[in-house]
């Protein structure tokens, strides 16, 4: 299968989105993840900013349709130290779309934009991943970003500690700083089955199997925290990298 002739992406605050369209994002969401409910999709998203939305047609003929979406919450946490936080929650896209970088250049366009309102402060993007391919989306991004594949001593004492008190806020006692994973009482979504599951192509990269070695639970919803400092110069490369479609 082709990829998909036309994408685009909209952001909108979470507080304008009326019941129906909240609905219609669960759908999306759903048949991809197992232990969710909309009570709890609802209440995740009452505690975001944001979200970035991904509309696109499978061929010229039919309609425009929601085939993805990330959830984002963006402010400063005086609890983590100073900075610029963006924590990205649900995350999902269609399977007809995959290929397609239209959520890499939302999440890219967000980033810019937070980081031009606050050029002079540090930028954060907090991501935690029960899937490979999340995962890879920072880490083949953002140079400066923890855990990983080969990430060297100075990245990692740079990061380290503004993430363990970034994620030790969040999630407070269902995360172990010594292993950067956040196991939660009872499940709050995992990926449904095969899908969650790399290939053996997939199992060639190095960070893909670092992904699986230091999140062997994954399948049962365990989640890697992560972090990448962002700057201004990973944005520019990134949106001309990630150029896609009309963006809202």
């Amino acid at each position: 299968m082709g990829l998909p002739v036309k994408t685009r992406y909209a952001i909108r605050k979470v507080a304008g989105l009326s019941e129906s369209e909240v609905t219609r994002l669960f759908r999306v969401f759903e048949p991809y993840y197992q232990d969710v409910s909309l009570d709890l999709f609802r209440q995740d998203l009452s505690e975001k900013t944001h979200v970035a939305l991904l509309y696109g047609r499978e061929t010229p003929e039919s309609e425009e349709e929601l085939f993805g979406f990330s959830t984002i919450l963006c402010r400063e946490i005086p609890e983590a130290g100073d900075g610029i936080f963006l924590f990205s929650g649900d995350t999902v896209v269609d399977k007809r779309f995959w290929g397609a970088k239209t959520l890499q250049a939302a999440i890219s366009t967000f980033l810019l934009r937070a980081k031009l309102r606050h050029p002079h402060r540090p930028l954060y993007w907090m991501l935690i991943s029960k899937g490979f391919k999340t995962f890879l989306m920072m880490r083949n991004n953002f140079s400066l970003s923890y855990p990983g594949s080969g990430v060297d001593d100075v990245v990692s004492t740079r990061l380290h500690s503004k993430m363990n008190a970034f994620y030790g806020w969040k999630f407070g006692p269902c995360f172990d700083p010594s292993s950067s994973l956040i196991r939660f009482p009872k499940s709050m979504g995992a990926v449904r089955g095969p899908i969650a599951d790399p290939d053996s192509k997939a199992l060639k990269h190095p960070e893909v199997r670092y992904f699986v070695e230091k999140n062997p639970d994954y399948r049962e919803g365990v989640e890697l925290a992560c972090i990448a400092e962002v700057r201004l110069r990973d944005l520019v490369r990134l949106m001309f990298k990630y150029r896609v479609g009309a963006k809202g």
